[in-house]
């Protein structure tokens, strides 16, 4: 369902057009048709999937599973936070005013030109209602949408709420992806295998035996003598780990080059039916000249470590967050 610019032509056309008819009409003064201002939606339940393009040819697929969760693009969960927010919107949507005839060029113009389109489906091959959303007015208190074929843009917004609406409508794949790392509810947890490429010492393996679990060094031996309060804990810690986002600002051969290096820790999850999720653990790179805050030298960020996630999703996390499970063998070797 990819879309080209020419939407974006033939919008542009089509609002043209618009402006035409409303600059000329007698009638330009008469009622708000009340289909033309129609844009939200009750029954968002019976909502199965929404595209949402910008004029860049940057679009995001939302579609609605079974099970109730979205994906994004076929291929990725989407944020559970961020549909829902969409879906209240496209709910609660309703008109804050009409666009006046002084400024009605001017909006006609940015949606044209830097409008989003959106498409909502509820059964069928075609949309149960389009529109077009545009830049926010001079407050913030609302933005400037259209719906498709009608000759009137609105300024929209949802009452209770102070702000515009069209940062709600995201068209970027990855804003939309579903930032998790391990999500694991306990007791869904078979194995966690904890690798130190460069400090093979600490490594070890817990594993689920006999409804209780067990402890392993690197080498795959178990150990008789453990602190089983210590790996129980250790395997609460994998029920809501994120990622903070995607590395934009570097050169694929620069992302590359770290993908290639050896990282400084490895971790495999396996749940109960069978599935394994790797992470590998890197350092991040800083620029050279880089120092921390007191002056000194720093060669890696401090704050900020890079996760490669099956060896298909390469993002940027925290150490704030992801230093819960920096865990070796000797934290459950040992009884106190």
């Amino acid at each position: 369902m990819k879309k080209s610019t020419w939407i974006f032509i033939v919008l542009a056309v089509v609002l043209g057009a618009a402006a035409y008819y409303i600059s000329t009409s007698k009638n330009s003064g008469s009622t708000i048709e009340a289909d033309e201002r129609d844009f939200a939606i009750a029954d968002t339940q019976n909502i199965t999937k929404i595209f949402i393009a910008s004029r860049h040819d940057r679009s995001s697929l939302l579609e609605r599973q079974a099970d109730g969760t979205w994906t994004v693009n076929k291929d990725y969960k989407a944020r559970k936070d961020g549909i829902d927010i969409l879906l209240e919107t496209i709910n609660r949507i309703t008109v804050k005013a009409p666009v006046s005839k002084a400024k009605f060029d001017h909006v006609v113009k940015h949606l044209s030109t830097r409008g989003v389109k959106v498409e909502i489906y509820k059964d069928g091959k075609k949309p149960f209602k389009t529109y077009y959303v545009g830049t926010p007015n001079q407050d913030h208190t609302g933005s400037f949408m259209m719906i498709d074929g009608a000759t009137k843009p609105f300024l929209m917004h949802m009452e209770g709420f102070f702000g515009f609406l069209s940062t709600r409508y995201i068209y970027d794949e990855n804003q939309w992806r579903d930032n998790e790392v391990f999500r694991y509810a306990y007791g869904d947890i078979k194995q966690i295998e904890v690798k130190h490429p460069l400090e093979s010492e600490k490594d070890f393996t817990i594993a689920m035996q006999d409804s209780a679990y067990i402890l392993k060094d690197g080498k795959g031996n178990i150990v008789p003598t453990f602190n089983k309060v210590n790996v129980v804990s250790f395997v609460g810690l994998f029920k809501d780990l994120n990622f903070e986002g995607f590395e934009n600002n570097k050169e694929e051969s620069v992302i590359d080059s770290v993908k290639a290096s050896v990282p400084f820790k490895e971790i495999n999850v396996t749940d109960v039916d069978g599935n394994t999720k790797n992470v590998k653990f890197y350092r991040k790179p800083m620029p050279p000249g880089s120092t921390d805050y007191d002056g000194n030298p720093i060669e890696y960020d401090i704050d900020r470590l890079y996760l490669w996630i099956d060896e298909e999703t390469f993002v940027i996390g925290q150490y704030f967050v992801f230093d819960k499970i920096d865990a070796s063998f000797q934290n459950f070797a040992q009884i106190y």
